[in-house]
């Protein structure tokens, strides 16, 4: 009803479930060798339809774009942010 999406905007909260094949710095802490770092990196680049890892900048403007006055219109939606990996 409208009443219940009302209530839940007003009680609206972000579920965090980060699942996003991104390159960061934390990638080269998680692997002993630059070889390795490639290894992983392109195994995660291959788990995507896109075929490669998101950048920060990318996960940036989209988190920009939720929290503007851009997006007041969107309600209970779910935003995938991982190049296609939830698809394969």
């Amino acid at each position: 009803t409208s009443e219940g999406s009302i209530y839940y905007a007003r009680k609206a909260a972000v579920r965090w479930f980060a699942r996003c094949p991104t390159d960061t710095p934390f990638l080269e802490r998680i692997t002993n060798t630059k070889e390795a770092l490639q290894v992983f990196t392109s195994q995660l680049a291959a788990r995507t339809i896109m075929g490669r890892l998101g950048q920060t900048t990318e996960i940036a403007k989209t988190v920009l774009f939720v929290a503007s006055d851009d997006s007041l219109y969107i309600t209970g939606s779910e935003l995938f942010l991982d190049g296609g990996a939830g698809q394969i």
